[in-house]
């Protein structure tokens, strides 16, 4: 078991990029962790549950081999919810979420929130409830957050999803005000696992901003956003974020600054293919490059 245990803590670390000394942070040495991992020594039941917390899974996945195929059908339940609102694919949401959530396999309270999320996310962009929507993220919320004072990465998005629907229904001082709970959250958050959850979060936060005529406050989140995207060597929303920025330097009448940055929002859309937000791009930059300087 004791062996079993850390090569599964090692896999799951690895896979995520994390080095001992992160997943150890706050909650056991660095020394204590390699010791897991080597099988010379099993955690406390307080350390395991601290770990699993940091690694996404259930505590059940670290202790029990027969889990592997459970914790399997989980993630790839999750990856295809996950690829379907990427694609805003909600009637596919719907469709495995109404065949897994009476599933025992999901009977667990955070299995459910994942459920409730995107039923919500499913409500408002497929049926256009926003009031069912709101009240299903907060349903989500309630399963796990309770009163505690630091969120995890999942509680964070569920905020994201809140504050994104929030302002698209136009209540954007609403949504200003969760997205700014969201990043109070994760300036606690010892570590983060899935980096581009900040970014999404700057890069929503920054176009309510915008919507709100805080143009400068807009431009210093992209700006937070674009060192995260350098900081990690990632390209995840970074056209979006310097778009974002064109667009308000546009709105401050300050054309130079709005076409450099319209300019490296299509550098980056270019090499990433998009070709929607390529012409979305190129139509700004016409427009103000035929403005009258």
């Amino acid at each position: 078991m004791v062996n079993f245990l850390g090569d599964r803590i090692k896999e799951l670390r690895e896979n995520y990029g994390l080095s001992q000394k992160d997943i150890s942070k706050n909650i056991c040495s660095q020394a204590f962790i390699s010791k897991i991992e080597k099988g010379n020594v099993f955690p406390s039941a307080d350390i395991l549950l601290k770990l699993a917390d940091r690694l996404c899974i259930d505590i059940s996945y670290l202790l029990d081999t027969s889990n592997t195929p459970r914790h399997e059908y989980i993630v790839e339940t999750f990856s295809q919810i996950r690829e379907a609102v990427s694609k805003r694919d909600y009637r596919t949401v719907r469709e495995i979420i109404n065949g897994e959530k009476d599933n025992k396999l999901f009977s667990d309270n955070k299995l459910q929130q994942f459920f409730l999320w995107h039923e919500a996310i499913c409500y408002f962009f497929e049926d256009g409830n926003f009031n069912k929507s709101i009240t299903l993220l907060d349903q989500a919320l309630n399963l796990t957050s309770h009163d505690k004072k630091v969120f995890s990465e999942r509680e964070i998005e569920i905020l994201i999803s809140k504050a994104n629907i929030l302002t698209d229904y136009k209540q954007t001082h609403e949504g200003l005000a969760v997205y700014q709970d969201a990043l109070n959250h994760l300036t606690y958050l010892p570590n983060i696992v899935n980096k581009f959850v900040p970014i999404r979060l700057y890069y929503n936060y920054s176009r309510a901003l915008r919507e709100n005529e805080e143009y400068l406050e807009s431009i210093r989140a992209c700006e937070k956003g674009i060192g995260l995207t350098e900081a990690h060597s990632l390209l995840y929303l970074k056209g979006d974020l310097y778009f974002q920025i064109g667009l308000n330097f546009k709105l401050l009448n300050d054309y130079k600054k709005s076409i450099d940055n319209f300019k490296l929002a299509e550098m980056i859309y270019r090499l990433e293919g998009n070709k929607r937000s390529l012409n979305l791009v190129e139509l700004n930059l016409e427009e103000l490059e035929a403005t009258p300087k």
